[in-house]
């Protein structure tokens, strides 16, 4: 199955369902998933973003340290997913990169401060490849300026030649776990109310 030009909300729904018609036990659909497919263009596949009102995509670790007084943003974590080729494909190359995006206090955009290098790895359109958890370390910790961020996921389909893009997606996680050492985690984000990482854990 494919997913031609979909995007939003619908397409983010089909492709959880698709993932539990054709992986069956191997991946099972989240019962709420909050993920956004937000353009698709060409060829795509199905994909699983592991975000869920119940079990955030994104991890946003403070810097809490014993000797430093620091509880701003330190890293962010992008859970990992599964992911296959295009139907009837075999063996064929599927590409994943992340954006950190930041929306500065008082702006009305995000704008991209980072973009990952794309990973590839093969699969077939009847087996995924499961794409592992990767983690965005800041050079140092933001400053507690009312700054967010957020993660943005970019997925490239490739033909035989593992180059030639078939196909693209992309989408925004919108649920976000915030955890200090000693402290009590909390969520910012829910389906169809995106989240982020605050810069700071307590305000």
């Amino acid at each position: 199955m494919t997913l031609r030009g979909g995007t939003g909300r619908f397409s983010r729904r089909v492709v959880a369902l698709a993932c539990a018609v054709g992986v069956g036990l191997a991946v099972a659909a989240p019962p709420s998933g909050a993920y956004v497919q937000t353009s698709s263009s060409g060829t795509t596949a199905i994909y699983v973003p592991a975000d869920d009102n119940g079990a955030p995509g994104v991890t946003c670790q403070m810097q809490a340290k014993a000797g430093v007084d620091n509880d701003n943003l330190a890293s962010i974590k992008i859970k990992g997913f599964y992911a296959h080729a295009n139907a009837g494909a075999q063996n064929r190359k599927v590409g994943y990169r992340y954006l950190v995006q930041k929306k500065a206090s008082g702006a009305s955009t995000y704008s991209t401060m980072f973009s990952s290098m794309i990973i590839k790895q093969s699969a077939t359109g009847t087996v995924p490849t499961l794409f592992a958890d990767r983690t965005y370390t800041f050079p140092t910790p933001p400053p507690n300026d009312g700054s967010r961020y957020r993660i943005v996921i970019k997925m490239f389909w490739y033909k035989a030649d593992g180059v030639t893009v078939n196909g693209k997606a992309t989408g925004t996680i919108e649920v976000y776990n915030h955890v200090m050492s000693g402290a009590s985690s909390y969520k910012i984000g829910s389906e169809g109310n995106g989240g982020y990482c605050k810069a700071n854990f307590h305000f």
